[in-house]
């Protein structure tokens, strides 16, 4: 989908995954000539790269990701942003903001079902800095009487008691995960970032399973049947 709406916007290729201010993300697309330059340029051109991309990075450190984006921005044929909030702050820049969401996935609806006697809470998670782990753990304390599954590397989990109730089950292949997704009754795709979209909510309702969501406006938008809550121990 990237490339399609890069092929769409004139560009022939792409500059992607930067982390944008705030913690949010965005993706900027460089002119086909930017990219053959760096794809076909012999060895000192490739030095001479290097040593730009330290000092961007140097500048990143020292001053926080803003200033790259605004210089790349200005240059990209658009730039990937997740509401009209950054679409307005990339104009700003001077460049071009570009809202792009998930593209239609292949997960199947979830045959229905009677909720379980003990309901199953899937807790989508990486345990990122971005997602309430902690707070969910809590919450679980507080409802022995269903069960929570939570996905995400183990060795990063918040540095807590897990519960009885609880079971962490680390990184799943795809396979796996969409099976966790079928099979769970509620899944939970909570963030602090006011501005993601989240990816396990889109998943969420293709498998046409209950959603619960942070309460932000704008995973409000994009889900508008899900159950907004905030992201505290006692809301969740």
């Amino acid at each position: 989908g990237t490339f399609l709406l890069a092929d769409r916007l004139g560009g022939h290729a792409g500059l992607v995954g930067t982390t944008g201010p705030g913690g949010g993300w965005s993706r900027a697309f460089v002119s086909s000539s930017l990219v053959r330059m760096i794809l076909f340029s012999g060895f000192s051109f490739g030095l001479l790269l290097a040593g730009f991309y330290l000092w961007l990075l140097l500048l990143s450190i020292l001053a926080g990701p803003e200033p790259l984006h605004r210089l790349v921005a200005r240059r990209a044929r658009g730039c990937l942003v997740t509401d009209a909030q950054w679409v307005d702050v990339v104009r700003s820049w001077g460049g071009r903001g570009v809202i792009l969401h998930e593209s239609p996935g292949t997960i199947e609806p979830a045959p229905a079902r009677p909720c379980r006697e003990v309901p199953e809470i899937l807790f989508v998670s990486v345990f990122a800095r971005d997602e309430p782990a902690e707070e969910v753990l809590a919450a679980a304390r507080l409802v022995p009487e269903l069960r929570i599954r939570i996905t995400g590397d183990r060795t990063k989990a918040p540095p807590v008691p897990v519960p009885d109730n609880v079971e962490l089950v680390g990184l799943l292949d795809y396979d796996d995960y969409v099976e966790a997704l079928r099979s769970a009754d509620v899944v939970l795709a909570l963030t602090t970032e006011p501005t993601s979209a989240m990816r396990a909510g889109f998943e969420a309702v293709w498998a046409e399973k209950v959603l619960v969501v942070s309460d932000w406006p704008l995973s409000k938008e994009l889900f508008g049947s899900a159950v907004p809550v905030a992201n505290t121990t006692e809301a969740i």
